[in-house]
């Protein structure tokens, strides 16, 4: 009962009674705070009191709460008078015994930490090592270094969750100033602010470092101001994390991915402001998004005022072939491929609004050197470069297809729209294309946006109470018809529009396989979106009636409640888990139909 307790509070930052818990009191004059750990047993909490300056804690396997008198207030400047000093001598804190989540450490400032190069490997400010995976909340960690990796917190085969913390003016010497995780780590990062006062800096990820198969949870994130010479936000590396809502923004590198750099990983990025990042070498790469030889889906995302001298002022792909989608990236700045620049890359590239972005010499929307992207619904608009193809330029044998998109107000000194040499041949199809083009379907007529001048790219239409109806609604491809009808997405009900807005096409074609009405099997989906703020969706399947159960239980194996039960008949099914009256943590959701069980993880932030 009292893990729990613990725990809750402890997430959402909240007053409370510590319930059943023994609560030690460590007074500024204890030697140190590992002498009150070392008489505790697992469950105990320790509060230490302000003005206390200690140095390094191991918790050695213990589910100790440790926290300072912000612990039971909620008092932030109980943060800054509660000190944990490292005193240069190694990691100032550290769990390594397979310490869970009701291992906890809040509420104080971490710093002068010297981690170790050597095995046991160890960050400067906080280590985690050996499946330990401790909660880590509204703690102040900074000044701490190490030369290997993790200068403010360094996970190694370990899931801590690190919430709510400041981590600032650590140094990471070879990867993660702020954060490292290494060797199947896969965290929960949230709700953090990395970087903003003082930069934390390392040689790749500034802000977060992910290598070596670890799959972090990046959310709600403030990542600012970081320095490095490659992923000045973020850094990816054989590695496949969930980068979300966060603001990625003024972070500076000297090579390549000034906000995210992906190398030889798939990460989701999706609903992040990624902006004003700066990559500073004269052959750098990618100022907001750096992507080598990987395929991360890029979604939904605000990517803008992104600057680097040599090529992706928004995007750079890289023998990459990433699914770029529903994003707006615009007054993007570099010399070729202003908001996108493909070298040996496959992207697709759907529904976004590609604006105002620039180029010193070609390409000022989208750049293709040897790639064959495919461009659909997107709007193309306001684009510059100071050479040829404003909206677009092709070379080196490149051949995309473009469909249902349009060009236009784009300028540039040779074909303000679209240029390619003699060895590529794009191909464009139901396309509004500014000057006219030759290709099924294509038009030469204003789009008539709603607000151009204010980045809304909506077409006009009388329904919407516009004054005109554009002539892109209902002139896009006719095998496709636009899935979301609206204002806010697509208006032709007979075939799809035109542009970023196009109602999310999908095909028609009567040849495409069906799924099948009954599955062929049970099964239990992943829930989604995941992590969820507030609810969720659970999709499972049932090849026949059955009794079926869903039930939801808590990190401690408590259930919270039942979604489900009763006889269903068989087909393709799914539950909503409505969690608004639950706290961030970890969740198990569990089915059973007939002999069928299984159970899956979710989390809950807030």
């Amino acid at each position: 009962m009292k893990h729990a307790i613990l725990f809750t509070v402890l997430l959402v930052a909240a007053t409370f009674t510590f319930a059943r818990a023994t609560i030690i009191h460590v007074p500024g004059d204890y030697p140190t705070i590992q002498q009150g750990i070392n008489v505790s047993t697992d469950g105990d909490t320790v509060l230490v009191q302000s003005g206390t300056y200690v140095e390094n804690v191991n918790f050695n396997g213990q589910n100790i709460v440790l926290g300072s008198l912000y612990l039971t207030t909620g008092d932030t400047s109980y943060v800054s008078t509660t000190i944990i000093d490292g005193n240069s001598s190694g990691t100032v804190v550290v769990f390594e015994s397979g310490e869970d989540n009701n291992a906890v450490i809040s509420g104080f400032t971490i710093l002068n930490g010297q981690g170790s190069p050597n095995p046991p490997y160890s960050g400067g400010g906080i280590t985690c090592r050996n499946q330990s995976n401790p909660l880590i909340s509204g703690n102040t960690i900074t000044g701490n270094s190490t030369t290997s990796g993790g200068g403010g917190i360094v996970c190694y085969d370990s899931d801590p969750i690190i919430n709510s913390n400041i981590l600032d003016g650590n140094s990471g010497g070879l990867y993660g100033g702020g954060i490292y995780c290494k060797d199947y780590s896969s965290p929960i990062i949230n709700n953090n602010t990395i970087g903003t006062r003082i930069p934390n800096s390392a040689s790749y990820g500034g802000g977060i470092n992910c290598s070596i198969y670890s799959h972090a949870t990046i959310i709600n994130n403030e990542i600012i101001g970081n320095s490095t010479g490659r992923g000045g936000g973020i850094y990816c590396s054989f590695s496949n994390p969930v980068i979300s809502n966060n603001m990625i923004s003024g972070n500076g590198v000297s090579y390549e991915g000034g906000g995210i750099h992906c190398y030889n990983s798939n990460p989701v990025i999706n609903n992040n402001t990624i902006s004003e990042n700066n990559v500073f070498q004269s052959s750098g790469l990618g100022g907001g998004i750096y992507c080598n030889n990987s395929n991360p889906t890029i979604s939904n995302n605000i990517i803008s005022g992104n600057n680097v001298d040599h090529g992706g002022g928004g995007i750079h792909c890289h023998y990459s072939s990433p699914s770029i989608d529903n994003n707006a990236i615009s007054g993007n700045n570099t010399e070729i491929g202003g908001g996108i620049n493909c070298y040996h890359s496959n992207p697709t590239i759907s529904n976004n609004t590609i604006s105002r972005n620039s180029a010193a010499l070609n390409g000022g929307g989208i750049y293709c050197y040897d790639s064959d992207p495919t461009i659909s619904n997107n709007t193309i608009t306001g684009n510059s470069a100071a050479l040829n193809g404003g909206g677009m330029y092709c070379v080196s044998s490149s051949i995309p297809i473009i469909v249902n998109t349009i060009f236009w107000a784009d300028s540039a000194s040779y074909s303000p729209e679209i240029d390619f040499d003699d060895s590529s041949s794009p191909y464009f199809t139901y396309c509004d294309i500014q000057g006219g083009w030759a290709g099924e379907g294509n038009i030469d007529i204003d789009p008539l946006f709603r607000d151009s001048d204010n980045g809304d790219f909506h077409l006009m239409a009388d329904s919407c109470g516009d004054v005109y109806n554009s002539p892109c609604i209902d002139t896009g491809d006719p095998a496709i018809f636009d899935n979301m009808l609206g204002c806010d997405w697509g208006l032709g009900e007979l075939r799809s529009d035109m542009g970023a807005y196009g109602g999310e096409g999908i095909s028609t074609n009567a040849d495409e396989e069906q799924s099948p009405e009954i599955p062929s099997q049970f099964l239990l989906s992943q829930n989604y979106p995941n992590p969820f703020n507030a609810s969720t969706v659970i999709e499972y399947s049932l090849p026949e009636a059955t009794d079926v159960t869903i039930e939801i239980y808590d990190i401690l194996g408590r259930k919270v409640e039942t979604l489900i039960r009763g006889e269903l008949p068989a087909g393709y099914r799914h539950a909503i888990w409505n969690a608004e009256m639950q706290n961030s943590g970890v969740y198990f959701y569990k089915i059973q139909a007939g002999d069928y069980i299984e159970t899956k993880k979710m989390i809950l932030l807030k």
